[in-house]
């Protein structure tokens, strides 16, 4: 019986040695995205006070079709995790500067 539960929690630290080596690659490649990403959804709420959400909800439809399509993509060719975690915060990066632009390119009369 100890020794099941020794091999159980050489698992456990299997695993957790796993995820930390995951967390560390998501946040390197999506991490940078995520600046991005608040500073879309600061103008997207901006934005609706003015009733002008036309730009920041194609630039939100732009980083859905992204992450759905890319990741699909990525999935079906088996490709490894970080592939997709660089989609993300390619997609959050996306979603940033089309904010941007259509908020500049928006007639605030």
């Amino acid at each position: 019986m100890p020794n099941q539960f020794r091999s159980h929690a050489q698992n456990v630290r299997k695993a957790k040695t796993l995820l930390a080596i995951w967390l560390s690659s998501y946040f390197a490649l999506a991490g940078p995205g995520f600046g991005f990403f608040g500073v879309g959804v600061c103008l997207y709420f901006s934005s609706q006070g003015a009733a002008k959400v036309g730009g920041p909800v194609l630039a939100g439809t732009i980083r859905l079709f992204m992450v759905g399509i890319g990741g699909w993509w990525l999935a079906t060719a088996s490709a490894p995790a970080w592939t997709l975690f660089a989609l993300v915060g390619a997609a959050m990066m996306a979603f940033g500067l089309a904010t941007i632009i259509s908020i500049r390119l928006t007639r605030w009369e």
